[in-house]
């Protein structure tokens, strides 16, 4: 008698372990598919924010050029430039001046530069400064 019941323990032995390993396996498979995502989300934002950074760049080199527009400039999800359709706008570069002093020699401006996504979270902030100096 005490032969029967061994023998049914020991088969339901390897079942136990089974459903023991597909648990642990679906918890592991649940947390490896959030860091998963989660790092999918941190890989696209840091494209945007060196996006952001050039584009930005870019601006500052027009400023010294002396072909920049201020005002706001909009970009799709892509970083290509929508001219004034605020509506289609993703992302959103906005150029004002800071601060400006105008001497005889010269004058000294800066720009603060901030682009920001659609829901207002700012992915860069910077200030440019510029002199330009007057020939005598």
């Amino acid at each position: 008698m005490a032969d029967k019941y061994d023998k049914q323990n020991t088969a339901r032995l390897p079942l136990i372990e089974s459903v023991i390993i597909i648990a642990i396996f679906a918890v592991v498979s649940v947390v490896i598919m959030q860091m998963y995502l989660s790092a999918d989300r941190i890989q696209k934002k840091a494209v945007n924010i060196s996006k952001a950074t050039i584009l930005a760049e870019n601006l500052v080199e027009e400023i010294k050029a002396g072909s920049a527009d201020i005002g706001t400039r909009y970009y799709d999800n892509e970083w290509h430039d929508l001219g004034n359709r605020e509506s289609e706008a993703v992302f959103k570069m906005t150029c004002s001046i800071k601060e400006s002093i105008s001497e005889t020699s010269g004058s000294f401006t800066v720009y603060k530069i901030t682009v920001t996504d659609k829901t207002g979270e700012e992915l860069i902030s910077l200030d440019a400064d510029y002199v330009e100096t007057k020939k005598l």
